[in-house]
Parts: C-alpha cells; structure tokens; sequence
C-alpha cells in the first residue's frame, strides 16, 4: 500500500482463475483520508471493480484493456471517472475535455518502456533526443 499527493491510499487485489492462473479482475480498495480525519476513524472499502465499473466483458486481458482505453478516447465521463478512481476518489472528479490526457494515457498503457511512451506522445525534448542517442550507442 503506498499514497502519493493529491491521492487517497489505497491497495489492489488482482483475482486470479484458479485453474489457469490468469487474472480476471482487479478490485481496488481505499480510504478517503479527509473523512477519516472528520470521524476519526479510518475506514477501507472497495472503490472499484475493473470488471463492472469498466464493463470488460470477459474479465481483465490484453483485449479487454485496450477495448476499455479505445473507448474512454472518445467518452470523457468515462475517462474522468477513471483518472478519479486512480487518485481514489482524491477531491472532486474531474470534468472537461480529455483528448489530451487520455492519448497520454492510451501510450502509457500500450508503451512497452519509457521511450515507446515518449515516441507514442510525440515528446520531441532533449531527454527523448537523448534517450534515442543512449539506446543507440549503448
């Protein structure tokens, strides 16, 4: 269980298939920190269930997540109800436009490494100039 800023704790439980070993949900639970300050008492709860609240049909693979990250490119509340479970529900949820942040997103989930998502997003800086320098030469 780790938190950073601007995001409630939280930790994961991945559900696996007994019979094949491969994941087929992944359930996250939190505590919302500024209502554990106002009780005084820290309360867990499942915050969200990638299944349902996502709708991979067929549980969580390779398909399933790329299907659910082409469809938030164009449905932003899905996209924003997204980004807000990452941060578990940390403030308001977010509203507006997403084009941006989810092509972000969308390269960092498809990106096989650091670099790929720097190329994936256009990031032409000197870090990425760099990078492809130090890949090349070794």
């Amino acid at each position: 269980m780790t938190t950073y800023t601007e995001e409630n704790p939280g930790y994961a439980i991945l559900d696996v298939d007994r019979a094949t070993m491969l994941p087929v949900n992944w359930r996250i639970f939190a505590m919302d920190v500024a209502k554990a300050n106002e009780t005084g008492k820290p309360e867990w709860g499942q915050l969200t269930d990638y299944t349902q609240d996502y709708g991979l049909v067929g549980g969580i693979s390779p398909e399933t997540i790329m299907d659910f990250t082409e469809r938030y490119q164009t449905d932003a509340d899905l996209y924003w109800q997204f980004a807000w479970d990452k941060s578990r529900h940390y403030g308001e949820k977010p509203s507006g436009h997403h084009e941006n942040s989810a092509k972000a997103d969308l390269c960092r989930f498809t990106a096989n490494s650091d670099y790929a998502d720097k190329i994936c997003n256009h990031d032409g800086d000197l870090n990425t100039k760099m990078d492809t320098m130090d890949r090349v030469i070794g």
